[in-house]
């Protein structure tokens, strides 16, 4: 789901913007996900081709934030999820009380 809202984004225009641990101390841009859901991002002068499962929790915590629309319950559980995931229990729990029924499936994922 992450993915696709990433691509969603970037076929707005919108290409988002998130810490990367692969890129120390510099945001990055994602510019290309590919139908295999390997991504091309940017930071600065540097692009590298990056697939969906090197990024770490923390890597994908900053890409559902990046992606977050506040207004839309599924971007909420999203970012619920890789909260929750990252270990940031109480921002997650937050972002889950927000999703209403959109979180459902994380709140029964983190039981």
């Amino acid at each position: 789901r992450l993915r696709a809202r990433v691509a969603e984004e970037i076929q707005a225009g919108r290409p988002p913007t998130f810490r990367c641990a692969m890129v120390p101390g510099q945001d990055a841009s994602v510019a290309v996900v590919d139908a295999k859901g390997g991504l091309k991002i940017r930071s600065g002068a540097s692009e590298m081709d990056i697939a969906w499962p090197v990024l770490s929790r923390e890597d994908k915590k900053s890409l559902a934030l990046a992606v977050l629309r506040e207004e839309k319950p599924e971007d909420l559980a999203l970012a619920a999820f890789y909260h929750l995931a990252a270990g940031a229990a109480a921002q997650g729990q937050r972002f889950l009380e927000r999703a209403g029924a959109a979180g459902d499936a994380v709140r029964e994922a983190f039981k």
